[in-house]
């Protein structure tokens, strides 16, 4: 009985061991998986941007020369630093400029100012003209212009008249504190004034550095794009041209800003060296389909894929989709595999980032089948490639032609009987591996268009 209790206790034991364990390696494929769709999808917006950009950057067409990628980075580096001497003296515009507001601010504080000391002033000048002549009657003032009046002006008009005419002890008193009172608002009227003449001084300042900005702009723009047509100077571009060349090094210089330059670094990439990297990063984006689609639906493929539902699946998987699609890259731009038309193809010809995305997406989805696909043509290959085989003379009759020789030429270079070498030419018969050799290089030939492993077809028999 003790027995029993004893192997149950220990069955459960090892029964939840086994169920903590496998909650640690889901844990851990999880964590696995969401750092992988990070940075998978990060490389893969990377990569594809960064070869879309040099993709488009082979359609600009300046004039008479096409704008390559190394000479889009010359041409941002001289930008980047003609922007920084632009922007230095942008710069100190804009101080200059700052400190015309700051003139303009001071002098509407102190016209404001000004008004408020001159208006009373002004009121109570006139009141006590009218003070004085109604106390005396032999006096009048003589009116006074009212054009550029100012604070000392009146002052001055009305102390001139009285000098030397006795007035009361009040008048007197008011005399004074109108005199204090003008030499107060003098002194606001000349900081004015001066205000006025340094405001219009930094005011020409400012439009004559600006011009002068605006040609030195425009000089450092024609320098910079100015040798990029052969024939024709930036000016005599069309502006649809300088807009263009304009926006791609504008648009190319601002790679410098994002992400510690990562999307510049990877545009100036050669494309072969790019368009590599794409395929393997797009590899592990369609290995990152196939095991997040195990993972998350692995009751359904229990007994199917039992031996590869582990952490050391999930880990390797990413890479072999990787490799599987740099293979399937290879073949198909050895030709070995078609994935275009090959009629339409010419050696400069480039295929889309899109469609290399597709093809290097599904090579790592599914890496096994892609797998039979390149062993399928590597049985092809070399089973086509027997160097020993005996072929047969398809091109030799037309070969012979082109170059006017005949069989009974080539029997007596050779020392080969002519019947066989009949033989050889109306394909009765294959040619010898070391003969092959021998009729390409007397008919200056390739062999590849003189020979065939594909027999001639059996001529059909006669029923009558």
């Amino acid at each position: 009985m003790s027995e029993t209790v004893a192997e149950g206790g220990v069955a459960r034991k090892a029964r939840r061991e086994k169920r903590v364990g496998k909650t640690a390696s889901n844990l851990v494929i999880g964590i696995w998986l969401v750092l992988l769709y990070v940075a998978t999808i990060s490389i893969s917006i990377l990569m594809l941007s960064s070869y879309q950009i040099q993709s488009r950057i082979q359609y600009v067409n300046i004039s008479d020369t096409r704008l390559s990628i190394w000479r889009l980075i010359e041409l941002s580096n001289v930008y980047s630093v003609e922007k920084n001497i632009l922007e230095n003296r942008l710069r100190v515009l804009q101080q200059m400029q700052d400190r015309l507001d700051g003139i303009v601010a001071r002098r509407i504080q102190l016209d404001r100012e000004y008004t408020q000391i001159f208006d009373p002033y002004y009121q109570d000048i006139r009141a006590f003209k009218t003070s004085v002549e109604t106390s005396y009657e032999d006096f009048s003032f003589v009116p006074l212009e009212k054009h550029h009046l100012s604070v000392k002006i009146l002052y001055d008009d009305v102390a001139q008249q009285l000098d030397g005419y006795s007035l009361s002890d009040e008048h007197k008193n008011t005399l004074k504190d109108l005199e204090l009172r003008h030499k107060r608002g003098d002194d606001v009227f000349r900081n004015l004034g001066g205000t006025k003449r340094n405001e219009a001084e930094t005011r020409a300042e400012v439009d004559a550095y600006r011009f002068a900005l605006k040609a030195i702009s425009d000089q450092i723009r024609a320098g910079v794009y100015g040798t990029i047509s052969s024939t024709q100077p930036f000016d005599q571009l069309d502006e649809s041209e300088k807009s263009l060349l304009q926006d791609a090094v504008s648009e190319f210089s601002s790679l410098k800003n994002i992400l510690w330059k990562l999307p510049y670094n990877l545009a100036i990439m050669p494309a072969e060296v790019l368009v590599l990297f794409l395929v393997l990063a797009m590899g592990v984006l369609g290995s990152t389909i196939f095991i997040t689609q195990l993972y998350f639906r692995r009751e359904k493929y229990q007994g199917k894929y039992d031996e590869h539902l582990n952490a050391a699946f999930f880990f390797s998987r990413p890479w072999f989709g990787a490799i599987t699609a740099l293979s399937i890259y290879v073949l198909a731009k050895a030709g070995v595999l078609f994935l275009t038309d090959p009629s339409t193809q010419s050696g400069s010809a480039t295929l889309s980032p899109f469609f290399i995305s597709f093809i290097a997406i599904i090579s790592g989805l599914f890496s096994e089948q892609a797998i039979q696909s390149i062993k399928a043509a590597a049985d092809k290959w070399f089973k086509n490639q027997d160097p020993d085989a005996d072929r047969w003379g398809v091109g030799l009759s037309s070969a012979l032609g082109e170059k006017q020789r005949d069989a009974v030429q080539f029997a007596e270079a050779s020392g080969v009987p002519l019947p066989t070498v009949e033989s050889w030419i109306s394909e009765q018969k294959p040619v010898p591996p070391k003969m092959q050799d021998i009729l390409s290089v007397w008919l200056e030939t390739p062999g590849r268009r003189l020979f065939t492993d594909i027999p001639p077809a059996k001529p059909a028999k006669d029923d009558a």
